[in-house]
């Protein structure tokens, strides 16, 4: 039996088709985002969710109206080199030498710009409303450092939702998580909204997409 969860899902897999589409063009080659996963979570249980090891980069944007929260790119420090390093032609001196080139955090910016716009375009269809979010802000550091300033506005008990991302291309493999912070207010008007969702399809079974 479906429940809300699988409404959220839904909404990654649209999303995640939307940004494959537009990071391909940007990075010239076929490139596949896939949400597989999604779980919600308490705010503090975040820390030891996050897939860094001890360095990570973030690309996150608060959300001004529609949905009250943050959202985030989080990658690995090797995972965002694998990915910046997509920009560049294979084996080049720049995906090699592990440092931050000027270009990579550009193209690092615009991808993490693209997966977030993609989800919350595709969230707000699903809530009927329009989502704003702030430009986004890149930025490196521990664990602790990059969810102390992508969340700092949320509190113990917070809810938070965790989506695993993966992006692939034909030679190269990136994890990553995309994480949705929402005080529990919000995050109780989404699963509403999503149980309402469930309940109209169920009552028109004919129409089986996310409703817009």
């Amino acid at each position: 039996m479906r429940d809300e969860m699988d409404i959220l899902r839904e909404v990654g897999t649209i999303a995640a088709a939307q940004a494959g589409t537009a990071v391909s063009e940007i990075l010239g080659r076929k490139i596949s985002i896939d949400l597989p996963s999604l779980e919600t979570i308490a705010y503090e249980e975040l820390h030891g969710k996050t897939g860094i090891q001890r360095t990570g980069v973030a690309v996150f944007s608060r959300m001004l109206s529609g949905l009250h929260g943050e959202i985030a790119l989080l990658l690995d420090e090797k995972d965002a080199y694998k990915l910046m390093g997509l920009s560049y032609q294979a084996g080049g001196p720049d995906q090699q030498s592990g440092v931050f080139t000027e270009v990579g955090l550009s193209v690092m910016k615009e991808i993490g710009n693209i997966a977030i716009c993609s989800y919350t375009t595709a969230l707000g269809i699903m809530l009927k409303r329009q989502i704003i979010t702030s430009i986004p802000t890149l930025m490196s550091g521990s664990t602790e450092t990059l969810l102390a300033a992508i969340f700092r506005m949320r509190a113990a008990g917070d809810s938070a939702f965790l989506i695993e991302a993966s992006f692939k291309e034909p030679q190269t493999a990136i994890q990553g998580r995309f994480c949705l912070g929402l005080t529990n207010e919000a995050a109780a008007d989404v699963m509403t909204t999503c149980k309402r969702a469930l309940e109209e399809m169920e009552r028109n079974p004919r129409n089986t997409d996310t409703p817009s």
